[in-house]
């Protein structure tokens, strides 16, 4: 069942207009059946008493979204994150080198 899973091509298509989260940080939990991600926009505080603040007390971030995948597909997320890197890490080497 596995080996046809992996046979069947998935291409993805986002509707015009729909809504894109940004996130500058995530926090990642785990427990042994699956993985939480939660993503935020994290802005940096705007005043010195804010910097304080934050300094002394830390910081409570809304969630925009949370992801929870299962383990197995978590594994799968993490080793396709790494290939696309490696290949953008690639092309910048080779622009700089030119």
């Amino acid at each position: 069942m596995d080996e046809e899973k992996k046979k069947i091509k998935i291409s993805t298509s986002r509707p015009e207009g729909q809504k894109r989260e940004y996130s500058n940080y995530v926090e990642i939990s785990a427990n042994p059946r699956d993985v939480s991600l939660k993503f935020c926009d994290l802005k940096p505080p705007a005043k010195k008493e804010e910097i304080d603040d934050v300094i002394k007390n830390g910081i409570t971030i809304p969630v925009n979204t949370e992801i929870v995948l299962p383990f197995d597909v978590a594994e799968s997320v993490v080793e396709a994150l790494k290939r696309q890197l490696d290949i953008v890490k690639d092309k910048i080497k080779k622009e700089e080198k030119k």
